[in-house]
C-alpha cells in the first residue's frame, strides 16, 4: 500500500500512475493479521514438533518479524535460547518499541507499570490502582486504550452483568509477546544482559527435563492460544477443532466463567444450536492421567442459559492415543489435541 501525492514517485517506483485514486477522500483500516499456527509451521518451523511450534507461538505470537529471529536449524532449545535469552537480542527493547508507537514517554512508563501487575491470572482495576498507586482515571483511560489496541482484554463471568464502575471485570494480557515478556523475560532481564554464551533457556524456565512446561506461563498462555484460534475462525477455519466442536459458522461467542468454587477456561455458545461447549485447556508434560482430568472437567459447575445443553471438551498440549480419547468419550468428554489446532 503506497500513499503519497508525487506523480514522479509513482511513475518511477510503481510502474505508472494509472491506478492512483485521484481526488478521492479515502479512509480505511487495513488489518495485518498474525500468522496462524499452520502458517507458522509452514513458513518457519517445518521440522519442529507441534508442541514446540505452539510454545513458540505462545511466546511470540504469529508475528513474522519475531519468528524470523529464530533459527530452526539449531533445534528448539538452542534456537529459543539464542533468540531470546542471550545478551543483545532484539526482544529486550521491543516492548518500548511497541508501546512507543502509541504512547509518549510518560505514557509508556504508565503502561509498563500496569502491564507488569496483570500477572497470569489477571487482575481488577481496583487492584491495579492499589499496586501501582496510579489514579483511577489514569488506570481506566490506559486500560481502555490497551483494549482498543488489542494488547489487553477484559473478562467477566458468562451471563454476568457488570456495574458502571467496572466492578467484577478482570483484565488479562492478550498480546502473546507482551505476556511472555512480563512473565518470563522481564524477571530474567539482568541475567539475560549478562548471558553471552550460556544456556539460560531451559535451565531458568522449564520445570523439568522431560517437557516444555514453564511455570507461571504455559497454562494460561495455552488457554490464550486456544481462545485466539476460536475467536478468529476466518483465519484458521481449516483447523479440525471447529469440526470436532461442531462449529459450522461464526455465530457464536467465546467467554469464560468463574465463581468462588469453580473455574471454566472457555465457554463457546452458539446462538442457533443452543449448545454450551465447556472447554478445559491443559498444557501438560509427561503421561496423561485421563481419569483425573475427566473428573476435573465433569466437576465444573456451570449452569447454561435456559434451553441450552452442555457438552464437555478437553484440549491437551499433546497428541492423545485413541484409547484414552475413547475412554473420555464414554463419559461424555471430547478430547482435542494439538493437531486439532493446526
Amino acid at each position: 500500500v503506497v500513499c503519497g501525492s508525487s506523480n514522479k514517485f509513482f511513475c518511477e517506483q510503481t510502474h505508472g500512475d494509472e491506478k492512483i485514486l485521484r481526488g478521492l477522500k479515502t479512509r480505511s483500516s487495513i488489518w495485518v493479521e498474525p500468522f496462524t499456527l499452520s502458517e507458522v509451521k509452514k513458513y518457519f518451523f517445518q521440522h519442529w514438533s507441534l508442541e514446540e511450534i505452539c510454545l513458540a507461538h505462545m511466546m511470540l505470537g504469529g508475528v513474522p518479524y519475531y519468528l524470523s529471529q529464530i533459527d530452526q536449524k539449531l533445534g528448539f532449545i538452542h534456537a529459543m535460547n539464542e533468540a531470546l535469552f542471550l545478551q543483545k537480542n532484539i526482544f529486550q527493547d521491543e516492548v518500548d518499541e511497541i508501546l512507543g508507537l502509541e504512547f509518549n514517554n510518560r505514557g509508556v512508563k504508565t503502561v509498563k507499570t500496569i502491564l507488569s501487575v496483570l500477572g497470569q491470572n489477571g487482575t481488577t482495576q481496583d487492584l491495579i490502582q492499589k499496586k501501582t498507586g496510579l489514579s483511577a482515571g489514569g488506570v481506566s483511560e490506559t486500560l481502555d486504550k490497551l483494549i482498543d489496541y488489542g494488547l489487553v482484554f477484559s473478562k467477566i463471568p458468562a451471563h454476568t452483568r457488570t456495574t458502571r464502575n467496572g466492578a467484577g471485570v478482570t483484565y488479562f494480557m492478550k498480546d502473546f509477546f507482551l505476556n511472555f515478556y512480563f512473565q518470563i523475560l522481564a524477571p530474567l532481564k539482568q541475567r539475560i544482559s549478562e548471558n553471552a554464551k550460556g544456556l539460560l533457556f531451559p535451565y531458568a524456565c522449564l520445570a523439568s527435563k522431560k517437557g516444555y512446561y514453564i511455570p507461571n506461563f504455559s497454562g494460561n498462555a495455552f488457554e490464550l492460544l486456544v481462545r485466539s484460534v476460536l475467536e478468529k475462525p476466518a483465519l484458521s477455519k481449516t483447523a479440525t477443532i471447529f469440526k470436532k466442536m461442531q462449529l459450522l459458522d461464526h455465530d457464536y461467542e467465546v467467554s469464560t466463567y468463574w465463581d468462588k468454587t469453580t473455574q471454566v477456561d472457555l465457554i463457546v455458545e452458539h446462538a442457533h444450536d443452543r449448545i454450551s461447549r465447556l472447554l478445559e485447556c491443559k498444557w501438560v508434560s509427561g503421561p496423561v492421567d485421563i481419569d483425573s482430568l475427566v473428573t476435573e472437567v465433569l466437576a465444573k459447575n456451570y449452569t447454561p442459559p435456559q434451553g441450552f445443553t452442555k457438552k464437555h471438551f478437553l484440549c491437551l498440549s499433546q497428541n492423545v492415543s485413541s484409547t484414552l480419547k475413547e475412554k473420555a468419550e464414554q463419559q461424555g468428554i471430547t478430547v482435542l489435541g494439538l493437531e486439532d489446532l493446526f
